[in-house]
């Protein structure tokens, strides 16, 4: 097959292009302050909604260098107005501008990149009782289509129960609607990326606009005008979605070289696609999005026509001079695709699912009906509402199917690959699947001597290289995660054991309460990426301070998505997590010790050894308050417990090297007495950016800065990471 090199050429050059914006671009956005602004914008995408706050993109518009910025506006208390917004209308207001996030935790999602690769410049957050005034609407195309797509919504929400309505906005649109447990079910099922619109949903849609053309009997040319105007239109419906732009982009160049009777190679059309894209979003080239699908078609033009080769020489060696049954070419396209995004998916998401090649097979079918018959019910259920009994009847009956298959898939979920760091895991995985594809392409020839030395050679120093790392010693490990409004720290013994204090949650839980399209979103979202980035799939105990959602609500969902030995709670604690049956549960009191296999102790101060329940507001002060020791070094942690309780535990050997600040820095807590006794050379303040409470509190900062003890902030620093062999210790923190 023809390689031209132009195309190739090309895309190098943009990559390279793409790539030196690393370079110059230096801003660092945790390190700069939010400042309050006016301004004047139009809303630039649709309104995504969920129980605690409303999330949109607005182009702002009040002076002559317009500048998109993502607005985040919190729910409580929200105005009105803001619900009430659609695509293309004209807001002013006031609200605190800040450059996103980078990547806070290990593991984590690197926000402020995710939104430069969309030109987003900065993130504009709207505090509760924000006063945001609609003053007018501007009219284009791209709002009348993103409008259009809202009624589509809607109409879907109305027509659909909840989980199917989703599923199929989600394969439409790309817009699960904040399910995110129908996220978790498709991920787990290894088949998530049908939730994302993808070059297949356009493959569908293209075969459908097609269909209808046939039908219609217009002519090859207008053909592809049709096809052209829909593809345009559906990228615009989609927010422009790095997928469908690739897909559109060669699935036009293959039309129009049969339309006008020239030759378009594949790997070209790949090229230009890409070159398109980098052009106009650089940073494009550093998400999960480009890279997964990207390579994905990359791994299908190098290698399936190769392996097909191989596998019809080897069924006519075994006697059998049929075609490739379709079931055995199906699954063979599955593996390759899913080789081409396996290592984006291992860097990006720590974990690639083994039975999603064989989950592939039957959802993909079934997932392309549910397109076609959506987009036709769709339209119908807007213009003959009466009818959506009948219109609606199949789409309902393809997401029953849909969702009833990926919850039988769900049960093998256990073989699931989790990956551990880039150079300690992911690099040598990555080159030992590229190995295995080039010897199934036949790139390699195994039957050679030279192929056999240069294949078991490079095996031998990558199992190697996964090796070694485990047989070196470790120090021990602590890092403070950024949860938010909450608390969570992971700790990593020297010799491969595994712990946890608090998990974080939502501070506006109340613990028992229905947790609603929130569910799994600490976990799923901080805790199981930091885990799974470090390898970790198990945990030997977890510490629960007290009964409040922001500490406990992680490590309660935590407890169901992988192996927990045991729990540890305070003696005043009351949670949900008493009543489960399927791992011990001890209650830890004052004078208690735990220690792990290699000697790691954690030392409990309080509360005392009463054990009794206790209402929501008197959980604070009988947090489980205690200290994590190795060697020479000493770590405290506190809880919510406040000043009431310093004064109590202040008669014991208390002092550590690092305190974890009591009350994410409330002024209730952490007294200049209790600093003095603690003796810390640093403080961790785990703290929620903008939160409600005005955390921490200049006093605390104050008490902290007149006592010469150098403090770190999770929401500014992010995750805070201390390694320490006993007696020295090294800190990093995940922000750049």
């Amino acid at each position: 097959m023809k390689r031209p090199t132009l195309g190739i050429t090309l895309l190098i050059i943009l990559v390279i292009l793409s790539k030196t914006c690393l370079f110059f671009d230096r801003l660092n956005p945790d390190n700069q302050k939010g400042m309050t602004t006016d301004f004047v914008g139009v809303v630039d995408s649709r309104i995504e909604k969920s129980s605690r706050k409303t999330v949109f993109m607005m182009k702002n518009i009040k002076d002559s260098n317009a500048q998109k910025w993502q607005v985040t506006a919190s729910n409580y208390g929200q105005d009105a107005c803001i619900k009430q917004l659609q695509p293309g209308d004209v807001i002013k207001g006031t609200g605190k501008l800040k450059p996103a996030s980078g990547k806070h935790n290990p593991g984590g999602f690197n926000y402020f990149l995710y939104l430069k690769s969309k030109h987003i410049e900065a993130c504009l957050y709207l505090p509760s009782g924000t006063s945001v005034k609609k003053i007018g609407r501007w009219h284009s195309l791209y709002y009348q289509i993103l409008r259009g797509r809202e009624k589509l919504i809607h109409t879907c929400n109305a027509v659909f129960a909840p989980q199917a309505a989703h599923l199929i906005t989600g394969i439409c649109f790309g817009e699960l609607q904040g399910d995110a447990m129908l996220r978790k079910q498709f991920l787990d099922a290894g088949v998530a990326h049908v939730l994302a619109v993808s070059g297949l949903h356009t493959g569908y849609l293209c075969m459908l606009i097609l269909g209808i053309c046939h039908m219609l009997h217009l002519k090859e040319q207008h053909q592809f005008g049709v096809l052209a105007l829909a593809m345009i239109g559906y990228m615009m419906m989609t927010g422009f979605a790095l997928s469908v732009i690739r897909a559109s982009v060669m699935l036009l160049a293959a039309e129009s070289g049969r339309v006008f009777k020239r030759h378009v190679d594949t790997l070209s059309a790949l090229s230009l696609s890409a070159g398109i894209i980098l052009l106009i979003w650089p940073y494009a080239l550093f998400t999960a999005s480009f890279q997964m699908s990207f390579g994905a078609v990359l791994a299908l033009i190098l290698f399936a026509e190769p392996v097909m080769y191989r596998t019809q020489h080897i069924f006519q060696s075994a006697g059998y001079h049929e075609e490739i049954p379709y079931g055995a070419q199906s699954l063979i396209i599955s593996a390759i695709a899913l080789a081409g995004t396996w290592p984006a998916t291992l860097f990006h998401f720590h974990q690639v699912s083994l039975i999603g090649m064989i989950g592939n097979l039957l959802i993909i079918p079934i997932v392309g009906l549910l397109l076609v018959f959506s987009w036709i019910a769709l339209p119908v259920l807007i213009l003959a509402p009466p009818l959506k009994v009948i219109a609606g009847i199949v789409p309902a009956l393809l997401a029953g199917i849909t969702l009833d298959f990926t919850k039988w898939v769900n049960q093998f979920q256990f073989i699931n690959l989790h990956s551990g760091s880039l150079f300690g895991m992911i690099l040598p995985v990555c080159f030992l699947i590229f190995i295995a594809v080039l010897l199934a392409a036949g790139y390699i020839d195994f039957t050679q001597k030279r192929g056999q030395i240069v294949t078991l050679s490079c095996i031998a120093v990558f199992a190697l290289w996964m090796l070694i790392p485990d047989c070196l010693p470790h120090p021990l490990t602590l890092t403070y995660l950024d949860v938010g409004q909450g608390d969570a720290a992971l700790i990593e013994t020297p010799k491969g054991h595994y712990y946890m204090i608090d998990g974080g949650g939502y501070e506006d839980q109340i613990p028992g309460n229905n947790k609603g399209d929130q569910t799994g979103e600490i976990s799923q979202s901080v805790l199981l990426p930091a885990l799974y980035s470090k390898g970790i799939d198990h945990l030997e105990g977890v510490f629960i301070s007290h009964n409040h959602a922001d500490h406990a609500q992680g490590i309660e969902e935590l407890v169901t998505e992988i192996p927990v030995q045991h729990i540890f709670v305070s003696t005043k604690y009351n949670g949900p997590l008493l009543k489960q049956k399927t791992i011990p549960v001890t209650q830890l009191g004052d004078h208690d010790a735990v220690s792990s296999p290699d000697h790691v102790k954690f030392k409990v101060f309080w509360p005392d050894q009463w054990v009794e329940s206790l209402p929501d507001d008197e959980q604070n002060e009988n947090s489980l308050v205690m200290q994590v020791c190795y060697g020479k070094r000493r770590f405290l942690f506190t809880g919510d417990a406040g000043q009431a309780t310093e004064q109590i535990i202040s008669d014991q050997n208390i002092q550590a090297d690092v305190l974890k600040i009591g009350h994410h820095g409330s002024k209730t807590a952490t007294s200049s007495l209790f600093l003095k006794r603690v003796h810390p050379m640093l403080a961790v303040i785990s703290v929620g950016a903008y939160n409600r409470y005005g955390h921490p509190s200049h006093e605390v900062i104050k008490r902290l800065r007149h006592q010469h003890i150098q403090y770190l902030r999770t929401d500014q620093s992010g995750a805070v990471t201390i390694r320490t062999n006993g007696t020295d210790m090294k800190v990093r923190t995940y922000s750049r």
